[in-house]
C-alpha cells in the first residue's frame, strides 16, 4: 500500500520553512528592505500600503453601518428594480475601455479598430450562485438574500464616490484603479464598477481566496482523509464526496496558509513526509491532483492517521517552520474504524486530547487548535457519527458535522471556515486585514492582489460576520512606487515585488478566544443542529448566542425583483461585453463575427478546402490519440491502489511527476500565481 499511495500524491521535496514568530511580527517592516532605489521610494511604498489597508477598513465601516439600518421598510422598498445582474442587465452609463490593464480576452480579436470591454463607473453589479437565484428572472426568494442585496446598494454611491476622489492618485502612478467589492456571508457579491459576469450562477465569493483570507487569517491545516474500503463500499458516493470535499477546502486556502494532508487506511501516509506545504497556486494544484486519484481500499486505522497528523504539526513547530498563528485538523471520514486496528476508540480519544495539549504547548499555549470532524454519508440518516463526533467533542475546540450531497457541500462545510470567521469580531482584531497571493487578473494578463477586511455585525456579543470586503491593484503599482519598470505580465513582475506581498500576507494573526458556551452555540444552531452538541459541556439557555445573521423581524413585503432591467437575459458573454474602444453598446466586431450570407459560406474557396483536407488529418490523428488513451487508461487501472495483488508497483506504474514545489529556505520565494482565467473558460478560477 506504501508503493501504491506514492501514485496519488507526488513525492515531497523538503519541506517548506516560513518566517519564525519574531520575522512575522516585523513582516511589514522587512518588506521594505528589498531592492530599495531611494528614501522617496521606500516611503512612497509605505504610503501605498497604508493608504490600502486604511481604504478597506473604511469599506469595512460603511457595510457595517448600512447592515444597522437594513430593516429601515423605506430602504427595501427603495431597492425594487434598482440593482444591476451582472449576466442579464444593461448598464446605464456603460463605456468601452480597451486599454491595456483591461484587456478582455474574450474580446481581443476583433475585425476593425481596438477592441475592449464594457465597464460602468457609475453603479455597482451584483452576482448570486444560481441556487440562490432561484426566482422569476434569476432574483433571490431567500430573505436574507434580498436583505444583503438591498442594505449593500448605498455602497454604490460610497464606492463612486472613493473612485472619483481617488482618480487622481491611481492616474499619478499610471496604474488601473482598484476594484471594491463586498462578499456577503449568504454569497451575494456586490463589485464596483459595474461589469459583465463571463459565467452565470457558477461564483461564489465565500469559495474564493481573498474571502476565506479575510475571514480566518494565516492558518495550519492538516487535512486528514480516510480512503478505506468502507469509503468505497455501494455506490462509491461516499469517497467521490471525500474528493469534493478535500478539494474544496485545498482550494480556499490562500499563500499565508500551511497544508499537510495525511492519507490512511490500514496505513496511513503524510505528505510531505515532513513538515507542510505554503498554499501556493502550484501546490494546491499538485495535491489537487492527487486527491482526484484517491481510491478506496483496506481498512480504519483511525490511532494511526491521527499520530502522523500530529506528526507533522509538532515537528513543524519545534522547526518553526509552522505558522506561528492557528491550527486546524479537518478529518473527513464515513465514521467506520476498524475494531482495535491501531488501538481502541478510547486508546484514539485519549491520544488526541493528550497530543492536542502538547502542540498547543508548543505553540506557546495562546493558540488553539482546532478539530472539524466530517462524516460523510451516502445516505441520509446512517448511524456512522458516533465517533467522528465524539473526537471533535474531545477537544474541546471542536465541531461536528455531515456531509450528504455534492450540490451542498459549501453548506456543509460551512462549519470550518464560519467558526473562524466567528472569532475575528473580536475587538483585538478590529482592524485585521488580508493580503492574498498574487494573481493574473480576469480582466487582461495584468498581475495583482488584494487587500480584504471581515466585516461584523457589532451591536451583539459576540458580533456577527456578515461578509468579506476586498479591494485590489496591479503588482506594477508595487514596481513604481519603488521606483521599478512596471511589469505588465507574470514574466516581467519584480521578484522582489512578489515577496512583499507574501510577507504582507503573514504579518498579522487574529486572536481566537471562543467560550465553551460560544462553541455550543456554534454547534446548536448550525447545520447539523442538536445533534452536534457536546454532552459535556454545560450552558443554560441564557448562555446560547445567536452565530449568525438573521432576517429582520416584522416585515413581509420584500421585493420579488431586484434587477433594474434584464435586457440582456440569454446573451452570451462576448455578445454582453465585447466593444470597440470608447464606444457605449456592444459591437459586432469584438470577437469577430462571420456575417456571410447562408449561399456565400456555401461556395467553399480554396483556403475552405485545404482546412477540410486538415481537418480529415486532424481526424485521423484523434484516432490514434484514443487509442494511446485507452491504453493509458489500462495501465493507470492496473497501477490504482487495490488493483495490486503484489504489492509491487509494475515498471509503467513509475511517473515524472514533479513534486509540489518547495520554499527556498529561509525566505519565501512565491510561485507563480495561476494563468490568466480568462472569460473564456480556462480552468484556474479568479479570486473574484
Amino acid at each position: 500500500h506504501k508503493s501504491e499511495t506514492k501514485i496519488f500524491f507526488s513525492q515531497p521535496m523538503k519541506p517548506i520553512t516560513t518566517m519564525n514568530n519574531k520575522k512575522t511580527a516585523i513582516a511589514g517592516l522587512a518588506l521594505l528592505s528589498f531592492a530599495r532605489s531611494s528614501v522617496g521610494s521606500t516611503k512612497q511604498l509605505e504610503e501605498l500600503f497604508t493608504k490600502l489597508e486604511s481604504d478597506v477598513l473604511d469599506f469595512r465601516d460603511k457595510v457595517e453601518a448600512l447592515y444597522a439600518n437594513r430593516c429601515d421598510a423605506d430602504s427595501l422598498d427603495a431597492c425594487k428594480a434598482a440593482s444591476y445582474d451582472m449576466c442579464s442587465s444593461e448598464y446605464p452609463f456603460q463605456t468601452c475601455r480597451a486599454d491595456e490593464q483591461l484587456t478582455i480576452p474574450a474580446c481581443a480579436e476583433g475585425s476593425a479598430g481596438k477592441c475592449g470591454g464594457l465597464f460602468d463607473y457609475t453603479t455597482s453589479t451584483v452576482r448570486i450562485p444560481k441556487d440562490l437565484a432561484d426566482g422569476m428572472n434569476g432574483n433571490p426568494t431567500d430573505k436574507t438574500v434580498v436583505e444583503t442585496v438591498c442594505y449593500s446598494r448605498p455602497l454604490t454611491d460610497w464606492m463612486v464616490g472613493k473612485y472619483e476622489t481617488d482618480k487622481t492618485y491611481w492616474e499619478r502612478l499610471g496604474v488601473k484603479e482598484p476594484q471594491m467589492y463586498f462578499g456577503s456571508h449568504d454569497g451575494a457579491f456586490r463589485i464596483f464598477p459595474g461589469r459583465h459576469s463571463p459565467e452565470c450562477g457558477t461564483y461564489d465569493p465565500r469559495l474564493r481566496p481573498w474571502y476565506i483570507a479575510g475571514s480566518s487569517g494565516p492558518k495550519n491545516v492538516v487535512l486528514v482523509v480516510d480512503t478505506s474500503g468502507s469509503m468505497g463500499g455501494g455506490t462509491g458516493r461516499k469517497i467521490k464526496l471525500l474528493r469534493e470535499a478535500a478539494t474544496l477546502i485545498v482550494k480556499t486556502l490562500t499563500v499565508a496558509d500551511r497544508i499537510s494532508i495525511v492519507e490512511f487506511n490500514t496505513d496511513a501516509h503524510s505528505f510531505p513526509q515532513n513538515g507542510m506545504y505554503v498554499a501556493t497556486e502550484e501546490n494546491k494544484q499538485k495535491l489537487i491532483d492527487g486527491i482526484g486519484k484517491l481510491e478506496a481500499n483496506g481498512q480504519t486505522n483511525f490511532y494511526e492517521a491521527f499520530d502522523k497528523a500530529f506528526d507533522s504539526l509538532d515537528q513543524t513547530a519545534r522547526n518553526e517552520q509552522v505558522n506561528r498563528c492557528n491550527s486546524a485538523i479537518l478529518f473527513l471520514t464515513d465514521g467506520l474504524m476498524t475494531p482495535h486496528l491501531g488501538g481502541t476508540e478510547d486508546n484514539v480519544k485519549i491520544m488526541i486530547r493528550t497530543r492536542k495539549a502538547q502542540y498547543e504547548s508548543l505553540m506557546g499555549g495562546n493558540r488553539p487548535l482546532f478539530m472539524f470532524s466530517f462524516s460523510i454519508n451516502d445516505q441520509p440518516g446512517q448511524d456512522v457519527n458516533k465517533l467522528p463526533k465524539e473526537i471533535a467533542c474531545e477537544t474541546m475546540n471542536g465541531i461536528w458535522s455531515e456531509i450528504i450531497d455534492i450540490d451542498n457541500i459549501v453548506s456543509d462545510m460551512g462549519s470550518y471556515y464560519k467558526l473562524f470567521a466567528l472569532g475575528l469580531g473580536e475587538s483585538s482584531n478590529k482592524n485585521f486585514v488580508a493580503w492574498v497571493e498574487p494573481y493574473a487578473f480576469a480582466t487582461g494578463g495584468n498581475w495583482g492582489t488584494t487587500v480584504s477586511a471581515p466585516a461584523f455585525d457589532r451591536s451583539v456579543e459576540p458580533p456577527l460576520f456578515l461578509g468579506v470586503v476586498g479591494m485590489d491593484f496591479t503588482l506594477a503599482t508595487i514596481d513604481i512606487a519603488l521606483g521599478r519598470e512596471p511589469g505588465s505580465s507574470t514574466k516581467d513582475v519584480h521578484p522582489d515585488t512578489l515577496k512583499e506581498i507574501v510577507d504582507k500576507s503573514m504579518a498579522i494573526c487574529p486572536t481566537l478566544n471562543l467560550t465553551q458556551c460560544t462553541l455550543q452555540s456554534y454547534r446548536k444552531f448550525g447545520k447539523s443542529g442538536e445533534d452536534a452538541m457536546c454532552a459535556g459541556v454545560m450552558c443554560s439557555e441564557g448562555d446560547f448566542v445567536d452565530v449568525e445573521p438573521k432576517k429582520c423581524s416584522g416585515m413581509s413585503d420584500y421585493p420579488s425583483n431586484l434587477w433594474a432591467n434584464n435586457l440582456l437575459q440569454g446573451k452570451s458573454y462576448e455578445d454582453r461585453v465585447c466593444c470597440l474602444e470608447g464606444e457605449r453598446d456592444p459591437s459586432n466586431e469584438c470577437p469577430y463575427h462571420d456575417f456571410r450570407t447562408n449561399s456565400e459560406a456555401g461556395n467553399l474557396s480554396q483556403g475552405a478546402t485545404v482546412g477540410i483536407v486538415i481537418g480529415a488529418i486532424a481526424a485521423g490523428v484523434c484516432v490514434l490519440g484514443c487509442f494511446v488513451n485507452h491504453k493509458r487508461k489500462n495501465i493507470e487501472k492496473k497501477c490504482s491502489v487495490g488493483k495490486s495483488q503484489t504489492g509491487v508497483k509494475e515498471p509503467e506504474c513509475f511517473d515524472n511527476e514533479a513534486a509540489p514545489v518547495a520554499m527556498a529556505t529561509p525566505v519565501i520565494v512565491p510561485i507563480p500565481p495561476p494563468s490568466n482565467p480568462a472569460y473564456s473558460g480556462a480552468s484556474v478560477p479568479s479570486y473574484r
